[in-house]
């Protein structure tokens, strides 16, 4: 049953759908093609020279354009050789002696990289970029910075481009057993070359300004250097013009026609000579037309083609207005709402009317339209709850990581009560107390953040508590400018900070230091910082503080707290903040918080 109502529906639908075909046809065959056909017949052999010279004509515009064409990409070639090649950072790159191979990487990935990244995004016949250098000290990673070995296709080339004192060239060489279209200059400045920089071309997207399908005839691009570099024949690429037939047409005449003999056959030669940037000679397009093609197509195509088709389209663009009217009105409809749609209004529904091939697009364009509204509004839910995540996670990141400090902090107070108490210092109950209201304070923060001056009552409660079990072999000092007071920064961010320079820096030095908290603003940035004068760090301890606050390995007791202030400020401010640490064994150390953006704030001061 389902099957016989599917039947039925198709058949009636049948004779709607026939209804426009048969007008057009009718039109088309009856009013149209044949009194056409009957009036062209008569013009065929009248139009044969003229279409021939028209074809001619065609092809000459036609290896104009081409040639335009490929001037306008080889251009970009050579503007990629020569911006890369004149740059002087570049330059001084590989011409430096590294001693350190980390000096190379870096420069590779702050320089190298992001410029052959561009080429590649900007150049779409750029497949790859290559640099090929004889300086030893350079770090190559075998895929765009390659060791200039001896003997090699590349060191061949840059020696020919060197003796012949070539700006760059284009050749075709063996990379991996396989003959690769490649671009080449010298990296040199200063007359002192550095290596060879090599781009690998597509030639399917050359090959395509020439054509690589063509009914007769031919068409290849001729170097300066008198090479063939590319062509729709095959058999001719690589191979030097004055070796190939092709030499009849150029001795002949440097630019326009000119006839020359190619496997036995006649043929007619348009040549194009373009100039191409950093190239003391021209290049050219050599195009060519068989005769036998060219009258082929006159008696067999073009004629019918030129002289009824503009009689043919003339009439039908005339009758058609007239039959097809209803049609293009309810087209326009349908378009309008397309438009919309592009725009990004998934809203619109068209109502064209009628039950044929129209309204039935029309019925499938509301219906595409209704799923993808259905799929945006689904799509941004989705985005929504997706940076909800994102927010709750970053929030769990920073509170775990803020509890990890509570503790700690405790716990060096705490000792130094219980230094008081032990030696029966005078001032312990006054101590205990401090440290009560320090706590208290603490607690009191219910927002993960904090002003800067509440921070500092902080830590100069927690220096006093310290001062109280080391005496005078501790001394601060806090010197922060009042234009930053005000800034809001998470809570105990510089306290672990402060607790490592007494623990770690002035506790461990004989006769004691000075530990200094300073903050200061300049424009938009805001610099803290928290320094000691106390023993500082060898080396090998600065080694292992790298380690655990970037490369995320485990840390040390030293690290600890270093390590919590700097995974905080990266969550809280992202690259929008600064890490730095610098200390010398015996000398001190120095940790320094840098805030970019921070715009001033206009609130009463603290």
């Amino acid at each position: 049953m389902k099957r016989e109502n599917h039947s039925g529906t198709r058949g009636s639908m049948l004779p709607r759908f026939r209804h426009i075909r048969s007008k057009l046809l009718f039109s088309y065959v009856f009013i149209l093609i044949i009194p056409c056909v009957l009036l062209g017949y008569g013009f065929l052999h009248v139009f044969d020279q003229m279409l021939v010279r028209q074809k001619l004509q065609d092809s000459e515009k036609e290896a104009l354009v081409l040639s335009e064409n490929m001037e306008y990409t080889l251009n970009g070639i050579t503007d990629v050789l020569s911006d890369f090649c004149s740059d002087a950072e570049v330059w001084a790159y590989f011409h430096h002696q590294y001693t350190y191979p980390d000096s190379s990487i870096k420069g590779y990935y702050n320089l190298i990289q992001p410029a052959i990244n561009r080429y590649l995004k900007l150049h779409s016949e750029i497949l790859s970029a290559s640099l090929y250098t004889n300086n030893p000290t350079v770090v190559t990673n075998q895929s765009e910075i390659h060791a200039l070995v001896s003997g090699s296709e590349e060191e061949n080339l840059m020696k020919h481009l060197l003796d012949n004192r070539l700006v760059w060239t284009m050749v075709s060489i063996e990379q991996k057993g396989q003959p690769r279209l490649v671009a080449a200059r010298v990296l040199s400045l200063y007359q002192q070359p550095v290596g060879l920089f090599c781009v690998r071309i597509d030639p399917d997207s050359l090959q395509r300004l020439v054509g690589t399908e063509r009914e007769a005839g031919s068409a290849s691009i001729i170097s300066h250097e008198g090479r063939i570099v590319l062509s729709s024949v095959e058999s001719l690429i690589g191979q030097n013009a004055t070796d190939t037939e092709l030499a009849q047409a150029l001795n002949h005449t440097q630019e326009g026609e000119a006839e020359l003999t190619l496997a036995g056959q006649k043929h007619e030669a348009i040549i194009i000579p373009f100039q191409v940037d950093d190239c003391n000679t021209d290049w050219y397009l050599v195009q060519t037309e068989t005769a036998e093609e060219l009258h082929r197509l006159a008696n067999a195509n073009s004629t019918v083609v030129s002289g009824l088709g503009f009689i043919i389209l003339t009439l039908m663009g005339l009758l058609s207005v007239w039959f097809a009217n209803g049609l293009t009105r309810r087209l326009s409809t349908i378009s309008s709402g397309i438009a919309q749609v592009s725009m990004g209004d998934f809203s619109v529904r068209v109502n064209v009317g009628g039950e044929d091939e129209v309204s039935a697009l029309a019925t499938s364009l509301n219906g595409m339209t209704g799923r993808l509204d259905n799929l945006v509004n689904e799509n941004a839910e989705i985005r929504i709850q997706k940076r909800e995540l994102e927010i709750a996670e970053r929030e769990a990141k920073l509170y775990a990581l803020q509890s990890q400090i509570n503790p700690h902090f405790i716990f060096n107070t705490l000792e130094a009560v219980q230094f008081g108490i032990h030696t029966h210092l005078t001032g312990t109950e006054g101590i205990v107390n401090l440290l009560a209201r320090n706590l208290r304070r603490i607690a009191s923060w219910e927002s993960d953040t904090v002003r800067l001056c509440d921070e500092l009552v902080n830590i100069d409660e927690h220096l006093k508590i310290q001062q109280f079990r080391y005496g005078d072999k501790l001394r601060y000092r806090i010197d922060v400018a009042p234009d930053v007071m005000n800034i809001v920064m998470p809570k105990l961010l510089l306290q672990p900070l402060v607790e490592n320079a007494v623990t770690h820096g002035v506790a461990m030095k004989l006769g004691g230091g000075t530990v200094t908290v300073s903050g200061r603003r300049e424009k938009d940035t805001v610099i803290l910082s928290v320094e000691d004068d106390g023993v500082g760090m060898d080396e090998l301890t600065r080694e292992e503080l790298r380690q655990t606050l970037h490369l995320g390995t485990r840390a040390n007791l030293h690290g600890i707290g270093l390590k919590n202030v700097y995974d905080r400020l990266m969550l809280y401010y992202g690259d929008k903040a600064r890490f730095d640490l610098i200390s010398a064994e015996n000398e001190g150390t120095r940790v320094t918080l840098t805030l970019l953006e921070v715009a001033p704030d206009a609130s009463v001061d603290c």
